[in-house]
């Protein structure tokens, strides 16, 4: 048997850039609002009429 593979990115100086490309964007009014994203995925699992 072979040695357990990380289910993590073990890239630890690509994972603080791609936070920070992420947190540029939002500062620049890129992204998605929270409500608008919680509003989305309270209609997880209804079917599309009951989602409106």
């Amino acid at each position: 048997m072979g040695k357990p593979q990380p289910i993590f990115d073990e890239d630890e100086a690509a994972d603080i850039a791609a936070d920070a490309e992420a947190i540029a964007e939002m500062e620049v009014g890129q992204g998605i609002p929270h409500e608008n994203m919680k509003a989305w995925l309270l209609t997880w699992g209804q079917d599309a009429d009951q989602a409106e």
